[in-house]
């Protein structure tokens, strides 16, 4: 076994031997920078998608991956297909259209969950605003300073 693997220790004073001990690697700063380097990603941009339906090897990248990916399953080429190969191989991708179709909200659903969103969080904005006011704080950076104190303790639990 070679020292080097080794962790070494140092004590912090003379008279205590082990009980104020730190292992000490000889190569730790090279090690970290070598962990670091090893764990930045190299390509930092959007992740690329691939298609769901398994025979399909289409692989989209870019920023907008996911409208090529609904183009595709729409209408997904054909690829020297022929005959049943064909079908089979639009229906497939029909079946992923559908189910990606039924989880995806529309424009007006998700308006709607924005809006109830902002009606609960203005409701208990008010409620706290008097919860403040009922204490005795009536100036009013004091009172949104309380009112923000109070949303992030609601957001922490």
């Amino acid at each position: 076994m070679s020292g080097s693997n080794l962790p070494t220790y140092t004590s912090s004073s003379s008279s205590s031997r082990n009980e104020n001990a730190i292992p000490q690697s000889p190569n730790s700063s090279s090690n970290l920078s070598k962990a670091l380097r090893n764990t930045i990603p190299l390509n930092s941009g959007p992740p690329a998608l691939s298609c769901p339906v398994s025979g399909c090897s289409m692989v989209f990248k870019g920023e907008i991956a996911h409208e090529y990916l609904w183009r595709h399953l729409k209408r997904p080429g054909i690829h020297r297909r022929a005959g049943d190969e064909k079908t089979a191989w639009l229906n497939l991708h029909k079946i992923e259209h559908d189910r990606l179709l039924a989880t995806r909200l529309t424009r007006a659903q998700r308006r709607r969950e924005t809006n109830k969103v902002k009606a609960q969080k203005m409701l208990r904005t008010a409620e706290l605003e008097q919860r403040a006011k009922s204490m005795g704080i009536t100036e009013k950076a004091l009172v949104a300073q309380k009112v923000a104190i109070w949303e992030g303790m609601r957001s922490a639990v």
